[in-house]
């Protein structure tokens, strides 16, 4: 699929899809309890199926082949990163807000990141030619 219809707008639609079902979360257990549960993490899992084939079309297309190894790793190694401090992150949340704010406050990151990346602020950008 990103081979197809190119890795930035398969990654940027996946992520999409994921930050509005992240944001609808609270919604959907609130209203349809397990079973809404259940549907919106299915339709979030599929927007997330995209994300490592796209990353991997997008280091191929943006990055030199000398560098693709070092980036690779930094680009995918990042995702387990992510996982540690959003997990940190969730129980400072929970800590001080109800339990709603973590989905509002990460799904809200997603629609940001979603905005930034396909209008092509991208911090390289933002710092000229370096």
């Amino acid at each position: 699929m990103a081979e197809k219809f190119g890795g930035k707008w398969t990654l940027s639609l996946g992520i999409l899809s994921t930050a509005f079902f992240t944001v609808i979360t609270p919604l959907a257990i609130i209203k349809g309890g397990a079973t809404w549960l259940i549907i919106v993490r299915i339709l979030m899992g599929i927007g997330e199926g995209t994300t490592f084939p796209a990353l991997s079309v997008l280091l191929a297309q943006w990055v030199p082949i000398k560098e693709r190894g070092k980036l690779g790793a930094l680009v995918l190694g990042g995702g387990q990163v992510g996982t540690i401090l959003g997990n940190l992150l969730s129980g400072l949340l929970l800590d001080a807000y109800d339990w709603p704010v973590v989905f509002y406050f990460f799904g809200g990151i997603g629609l940001v990141w979603f905005v930034i990346f396909v209008s092509g602020l991208l911090p390289y950008k933002l710092l000229g030619n370096i």
